[in-house]
């Protein structure tokens, strides 16, 4: 395990605040939810230092009309330093007949990369990590179709009081951080299956 992500309650009215640590149990960064001033209300998830510093930013308003709209497709971008970091895309297909829903899965383009997220094929509480997205990947039947190496990393639910461990290279990215963080409250988020 690289990281452990815990999802701590939420300060009086507001929403859940998730904390990335250290294996050893140090914080790394939290992730907060904010909303704007009327009448915008954009909402937000800030990336927060353990010194209260803004490290990035990424918009939430798709969010809230994802669920609106019934599920469709969303994109959300990290900004860091006032610039576009990484941009998750969070993609949903329609499952095999003999099962009702969609299963969800992520994209992300960051670095110059673009990594894929999908469900894991044997473990049901956790997502593989791909480093390449296979061309063509929309014209498959069904994600277990698609021919991939070997996942880097995973990102596991580990208990049902919404904890993750992350395995996934700190010397990986840049900010591997940001987007471990980002992808555990993506992952908790947005439901797996609608």
């Amino acid at each position: 395990m690289d990281y452990l992500v815990k999802r701590l309650p939420p300060k009086a009215a507001g929403s859940p605040i998730y904390q990335l640590l250290e294996p050893g149990g140090a914080e790394l960064m939290r992730a907060e939810q904010s909303a704007g001033a009327e009448p915008d209300q954009r909402r937000q998830l800030r990336l927060v230092r353990p010194n209260d510093r803004i490290a990035a930013t990424m918009d939430l308003s798709q969010v809230t009309a994802e669920k609106k709209n019934g599920g469709n497709d969303a994109d959300y971008a990290i900004i860091h330093d006032y610039a576009v970091y990484a941009i998750f895309g969070v993609r949903r297909r329609s499952v095999p007949d003999e099962q009702a829903g969609h299963t969800t899965y992520f994209t992300l383009e960051v670095e110059g990369g673009t990594w894929l997220i999908l469900p894991h094929p044997e473990s049901a509480n956790c997502y593989a990590i791909y480093d390449e997205v296979p061309v063509g990947l929309h014209t498959y039947d069904t994600l277990t179709d698609v021919d991939l190496p070997e996942p880097f990393g995973s990102i596991c639910r580990v208990s049902d009081d919404h904890t993750f461990e992350v395995d996934l290279s700190r010397y990986r990215l840049q900010h591997t951080s940001l987007i471990a963080l980002a992808l555990a409250f993506l992952i908790d988020f947005v439901p797996r299956n609608a």
